[in-house]
């Protein structure tokens, strides 16, 4: 259903999130100082992450349809034939059932 590059941008976003709280904890633990553990790092790259992915819904003209897909569930046909045709063969088989 998705493409190589949102599978490792969804494994990315779950290792850093993962890592965001690991070192938050570890900072915590250390009174509220960074001590080391590099929470601010984890969370920069995290904020990288997320903003990669609101590039490619809003700024990027090829994946701008995706957009209205995340807002309001829905995508041009003729999109999701394009980007996602695996996807769109499940949705017709099992509307044919």
């Amino acid at each position: 259903m998705f493409n190589p590059g949102q599978k490792l941008l969804a494994w990315a976003l779950t290792f850093a999130v993962a890592a965001v709280i690991y070192t938050g904890i570890l900072s915590w633990g250390a009174g509220g100082e960074d001590g080391g553990s590099g929470h601010a790092t984890t969370v920069v790259v995290a904020m990288v992450l997320v903003a990669s992915h609101i590039f490619m819904a809003v700024a990027n003209p090829s994946t701008r349809p995706a957009l209205a897909g995340m807002v309001r569930g829905q995508v041009r046909r003729s999109w999701a034939a394009e980007h996602h045709a695996g996807w769109l063969g499940d949705v017709d088989r099992r509307s044919h059932r």
